[in-house]
């Protein structure tokens, strides 16, 4: 959903788009947006573009399940760094990065980050 949420003014993308942005199988993305579309947090419309191809979007009420979760996950973030000072915070962040670049594919970092343990 929040890849929906972040895909532009009409917050619509396709099923192929969707699961190959979050390495899922084709299937295994149809099910999760049956699940979603059940629930009402999604819908499925017609891509004017693409005769016989779908656009995935979410509705009021997914937007608000999303805005919702959002806030509660900012919330137990700011729980969890409430104890560091704005400079402990940066220096973390600085960290995270060079962690998640070191798993970037064709990264080596990640190999010499490995042996070091």
């Amino acid at each position: 959903m929040s890849a929906l949420r972040i895909a532009g003014p009409h917050q619509r993308l396709s099923p192929t788009h969707l699961f190959k942005g979050l390495m899922l199988s084709s299937a295994g993305i149809t099910s999760r947006l049956d699940r979603l579309e059940s629930r009402g947090l999604v819908k499925r419309t017609p891509d004017p573009e693409r005769s016989g191809s779908v656009l995935v979007e979410l509705t009021d009420a997914g937007r608000k399940v999303l805005e919702e979760a959002v806030a509660a996950n900012t919330k137990s973030e700011r729980a969890l760094l409430g104890d560091l000072s704005p400079t402990e915070v940066e220096t973390l962040g600085k960290l995270l990065r060079k962690m998640l670049a070191a798993l970037e594919p064709g990264s080596t970092a990640g190999f010499k980050l490995a042996l070091r343990r």
